[in-house]
Parts: structure tokens; sequence; C-alpha cells
């Protein structure tokens, strides 16, 4: 393991922060520059959904299955550990539903360098507080 430079935080805060923005936008096919092409993405707390596999699986989720709240709101990010190959992320949602309830959750995400830059390889999502 190795300490983390002050670009490589911005660099990853930049990335989670984009994911929001995509999602908000519904910028479905922008998802390739957040996630690998072989991403998987735990989404079990939204119910039947289960694990995502894959960019293409991700991306035909959000633009057909998912029930997205208003806005989303990607804070308190903080790299918890950082190998050669990836850096072990936490960070925060605040997902603010059409009825301007809140809910919160937390993602733990492995992000990886590429060749076209820092993508999403695993991510989990957990809920503090679940929407409703």
């Amino acid at each position: 393991m190795r300490d983390i430079t002050v670009a490589e935080r911005v660099e990853i805060a930049e990335l989670l922060g984009r994911y929001g923005r995509l999602i908000d936008a519904r910028h479905w096919d922008a998802l390739a520059a957040i996630f690998t092409a072989d991403a998987r993405f735990d989404i079990t707390p939204l119910g039947a959904r289960g694990v995502l596999e894959g960019l293409p699986a991700i991306q035909q989720h959000m633009a057909n299955a998912a029930r997205h709240p208003a806005a989303h709101h990607v804070t308190n990010v903080h790299v918890e550990a950082l190998r050669d190959d990836c850096a072990l992320v936490s960070s925060m949602l605040i997902a603010v539903q059409h009825d301007g309830s809140a809910a919160s959750g937390r993602y733990e995400d492995e992000v990886v360098r590429t060749p076209t830059g820092l993508r999403i390889r695993r991510r989990t999502l957990s809920w503090v507080l679940p929407p409703g």
C-alpha cells in the first residue's frame, strides 16, 4: 500500500460527482466514463434487482428499470485504502425524492486506473435511511 496524492483524491472525488450528475441528466451512454466494461454494481437494497454485471447491464437498468430520485448528491468521499491497482473508496449518497423527502445511503467502491482514466470496477449500495 502507498500514500495517496492530493491529485488522486481530487480525481476520485470528481469521478464520483460525475456519476451523480450523469444519472440526474439521464446520460446513460456516458456511464462508460464512470464504470469499467466489466463493472459489478450491487443494488440489492433496491429490491429484487440484485447485482448488475457489466457496463451494458448497468446502462440498461438505469435507462429502463431504475426509479431515479429527483437528484443525487455524493458526499463525504473517503479513500479507505490505496493499492497499486485500485483505491477502495467510501462515500455517502443523499437522494432527494420527487416528493421532497430524502434518502441517505453509502457507496463502497473499488476504483481502478484504466488507459482512459479512473473507473469504478465494483460498487455496492447500502441504505442508511432508505426512501419512503
